[in-house]
């Protein structure tokens, strides 16, 4: 009975590390994508950057168009920050966000990234998120944050949490304050100062998709082009249904780019299973292996004795 059990543990045990080096091996494929991608097309080739981006956080499609397309050519902090929207489709339930891109940042200090803080009409109520702009040590001037979803089935239209669990609605946003970071040791550290603000416009359309410069107003670019009217979001859902298709308004985000990297999870899962046969046939089969040839052995010798005896008689 003891046996019966201590096999069930084991095989639990080897499914449970199976899932686990399955996952980091995926997270492994991931990743390396998500490098490559940003080393050789966020500098020169957004819109790629912007398809594999899109498929690694699980986008269906989205819009070719940016629905916002904001520009600093200042001497001290160029960039271009460029906003898409997507939708994902799980379960026939369709549900859509927006995604930040920051790219070709120039700068005449030395930073590892820049932290975005939305800000509320509500006094204290911020939340925050960080790119960093370097990836295996390379300066690839900017990067993408984390997709924001978005939930209509509430009145306020719930954007999205930060890591102390506060959330901010689209129509609270007041602003959004960029700060530059560094990096030392694990250790990230904001700049107290912000170089740039984003205010609320009310006016601003976003499906005209046109291009909007930051002015400097002291030791602060501005610009006033950032709207939290939900309707005009929920409108931009409309786009996808009224579409023909990829070759109109939007993109469906493409699977198999991301098959030349399965060779990650295909090489680290082999080496598990040949681990676990391995460790299997120690843990379980060596010692009945071991027995059965002294018994086979013992058996030989037997019959070798039997022999001599015979032929000592004759």
């Amino acid at each position: 009975m003891m046996k019966i059990i201590v096999r069930i543990m084991y095989g639990i045990l080897v499914l449970l590390t199976g899932f686990v080096v399955f996952s980091d091996a995926s997270f492994q494929r991931t990743q390396n994508f998500y490098f490559d991608s940003a080393t050789k097309n966020l500098e020169n080739n957004l819109p790629e950057f912007v398809h594999d981006t899109m498929l690694i956080t699980g986008s269906n499609r989205f819009l070719k168009e940016p629905i916002y397309r904001l520009r600093s050519e200042d001497n001290e902090f160029s960039f271009n920050l460029t906003i898409y929207h997507f939708q994902q489709i799980k379960n026939e339930n369709i549900s859509s966000g927006i995604m930040f891109y920051v790219s070709n940042l120039e700068t005449n200090e030395e930073i590892d990234g820049i932290s975005f803080r939305f800000k509320s009409e509500v006094s204290n109520l911020f939340v925050d998120t960080n790119i960093t702009t370097k990836i295996n040590e390379e300066n690839v001037k900017g990067n993408v944050i984390d997709p924001i979803l978005f939930s209509f089935d509430e009145d306020t239209g719930f954007i999205f949490n930060d890591s102390n669990n506060k959330k901010i609605t689209l129509p609270e946003i007041k602003e959004i304050e960029l700060r530059t970071l560094t990096i030392e040791d694990g250790d990230i550290n904001i700049d107290k100062d912000v170089f740039a603000i984003i205010k609320h416009s009310n006016h601003h359309d976003i499906e005209s998709s046109n291009e909007f410069q930051f002015v400097r107003k002291g030791n602060i670019l501005e610009i006033n082009s950032f709207t939290g009217n939900i309707l005009d979001y929920q409108s931009l859902d409309e786009k996808y249904e009224l579409s023909s298709g990829e070759n109109n308004v939007y993109t469906t985000t493409n699977l198999e780019k991301i098959q030349p990297y399965n060779y990650l999870v295909t090489r680290t899962m082999s080496i598990y299973i040949g681990v676990v046969l391995v460790s299997t046939y120690l843990l379980f089969f060596l010692k009945p292996t071991i027995d059965r040839f002294k018994e086979i052995k013992a058996q030989k010798k037997q019959k070798d004795n039997k022999e001599n005896d015979a032929k000592n008689i004759d």
